[in-house]
């Protein structure tokens, strides 16, 4: 038999120790919280008369698709997702190619860079509401002066959201800039000075070697601003609140509204879920498509 020391300075016992504590703590705190939500987005169930509450099956999930406002939401989640990535992702690249090389100028070009990033979310849309602002914001003040007239931002229908992506670009771009500053960081010397020696410019240097080197570095960044956006919901609610009209009534926003403003849990736990398969459909298809693994 072992001795009980034997036993405790093994290899497994420390594993196990490790393992378990971290296993039930992420079971109470993530993977039953979603299967609560799982199992409320097939019931009718309402906060305020909780006796209504029963089974409906897929009855949640079928009103979704029938749900003018909820549609609405989705197609203008995708949309603030792809464009507002998208342009996160050419800036963040050229940001760190221009800034590749380490210098005291470059050094202090990145911290100044990086503070967007740490502002809190609500701070930065309370910022940026009182920037907007059609009558006193300080970007107006501006415009008036060289165009004569100033603009509605987030107080029209058809710029609102236009506004609120230049915010999340302007806070998440340093995040995008962050990662790919490193991943630049890690490429080795060598493959570019061969293909300097074959005549290789500087585009086809980037095509060529920088892209497929730190593709894997490209997809995780890329991944991370999808999930990040995809729930966006402090920067939309200090700054719009959805409004005006629903312009930007994003699925998070939506969500809230429903869950905790008019108090359909059912419905919102709905919601959420397709929230999640959403991210998770970006996620498989990223990693097939690319064939990275994560």
């Amino acid at each position: 038999m072992k001795k009980i020391s034997d036993v405790i300075n093994s290899k497994r016992f420390t594993g196990n120790l490790l393992f378990y504590p971290t296993f039930i703590i992420l079971t109470i705190f993530t993977i039953f919280p979603l299967l609560f939500v799982i199992f409320n987005s097939f019931r009718e169930y309402w906060i305020t008369d909780p006796k209504k509450t029963q089974f409906i099956w897929f009855k949640n999930y079928i009103d979704l698709f029938k749900d003018p406002v909820f549609l609405h939401s989705l197609t203008i989640t995708v949309i603030f997702v792809l464009i507002a990535v998208t342009i996160e992702l050419i800036i963040g690249m050229i940001l760190a190619l221009i800034l590749e090389k380490n210098s005291k100028l470059n050094n202090i070009i990145r911290g100044f860079i990086l503070l967007p990033m740490m502002l809190t979310p609500i701070v930065v849309g309370l910022l940026w509401k009182f920037i907007y602002d059609a009558s006193f914001g300080i970007l107006n003040y501006f415009i008036k002066i060289i165009f004569g007239k100033g603009l509605l931002f987030i107080g029209s229908y058809n710029q609102a959201l236009i506004s609120v992506i230049f915010v999340d670009v302007w806070q998440w771009t340093p995040f995008i800039f962050l990662i790919l500053s490193a991943g630049l960081r890690t490429l080795p010397k060598e493959p570019y000075e061969a293909a300097s020696i074959d005549g290789a410019n500087e585009i086809q240097k980037f095509f060529y070697l920088t892209v497929p080197l730190i593709k894997k570095v490209i997809i995780i960044g890329i991944l991370f601003r999808i999930i990040d956006t995809m729930k966006i919901f402090d920067i939309i609610y200090s700054m719009t609140g959805g409004g005006p009209s629903n312009a930007t009534m994003l699925l998070a926003l939506y969500n809230y509204r429903i869950g905790f403003k008019f108090f359909n849990l059912g419905y919102g736990s709905s919601i959420a879920i397709v929230q999640i398969i959403m991210m998770a459909i970006v996620l498989i298809m990223m990693t097939k498509i690319f064939k990275v693994e994560i």
